[in-house]
């Protein structure tokens, strides 16, 4: 399945980023609060609060809005994607990345391509020697993460949100994992991709228009502007299906199967997963409804 950057780009807020996790842990009085997405999934007597996190986010924003205060308050198991902040686990993971094949950034790229790398990377003091080591999908990580870095977008809410819970003593447990993400990444991403990205990069209108489709989405979580959120979506449905269907539906399905399994345990359960996940007619919502729950948007 061959997938452009140009088609890739929209699916950025749906993986959850575990190489540019931010140092925000707080945030003062005067930051802007961010209204984001927030549901309650109802069956019998058993009610589950849903969080649609966003990463990568900018360190602007104060995400622990009243209502998400409340939901804390009130819960004792938090399910997120990933565990990003073990960070053992996450340094193991990244050998995932690690490119077994022959072919390398070295011989799959142009002499004009690796000079870009080059000049992306100089203000990390690295080079495309460093990235001959990582398959396609480390490779894009990491020139993405000049992107986000430029703009300030180096945290996301799914850390902060965990990180918080664990110093209220939440228990925190894992709907996929770090490993999945990455073969994920590792099946999607190909040399064509790279070659995209660094075209990307290097280009400034795709550039910004990369950059303005991640500032438009997030002021829409800040806003809880949900119909921005339902066209994108719907768009990538009908642009990439193959690329959504993997990407968003099959894993909307097991994480509505593993909600439903969790919950039967009597504990004050919430769910805190890309906002996108639950937006869409393939979304965790749908799915849960599916199953019998009633939702409601707080």
């Amino acid at each position: 399945m061959k997938i452009t950057k140009k088609l890739i780009k929209p699916f950025a807020t749906l993986l959850l980023g575990v190489f540019t996790l931010g140092a925000l842990i707080g945030c003062g009085n005067k930051t802007p609060v961010a209204e984001g997405y927030l549901w309650t999934a109802t069956k019998g007597d058993v009610t589950i609060n849903l969080i649609g996190t966003m990463h990568p986010a900018p360190s602007t924003h104060n995400f622990f809005n009243k209502k998400v205060t409340k939901i804390l308050k009130n819960t004792d198991v938090l399910s997120v994607e990933a565990d990003i902040t073990d960070m053992a686990k996450v340094t193991a993971s990244q050998d995932k990345l690690l490119n077994t094949s022959d072919k390398t950034a070295k011989n799959q790229l142009t002499e004009d391509e690796i000079k870009k790398v080059n000049e992306i990377l100089a203000p990390s003091n690295m080079n495309i020697s460093a990235l001959s080591v990582l398959t396609p999908a480390g490779i894009v990580s990491i020139l993405e993460s000049t992107m986000y870095e430029g703009e300030n977008y180096t945290t996301s809410f799914d850390e902060l949100l965990i990180k918080k819970s664990q110093e209220k003593g939440i228990e925190i447990h894992e709907l996929e994992s770090v490993d999945f993400q990455l073969d994920l990444l590792n099946n999607l991403y190909t040399w064509d991709d790279v070659k995209a990205t660094i075209a990307t990069v290097t280009d400034s209108s795709k550039k910004d228009e990369t950059i303005k489709y991640l500032k438009d989405t997030f002021n829409a979580y800040v806003d809880g502007n949900i119909e921005f959120l339902e066209e994108d979506v719907a768009n990538m449905k009908k642009e990439v299906p193959e690329f959504y269907d993997a990407l968003v539906t099959q894993r909307n399905i097991k994480m509505a199967e593993n909600i439903d399994k969790l919950v039967k345990d009597g504990k004050n359960h919430t769910i805190a997963v890309g906002c996108k996940h639950f937006i869409g007619e393939d979304s965790v919502l749908k799915e849960l409804e599916k199953r019998g729950y009633t939702i409601n948007r707080l």
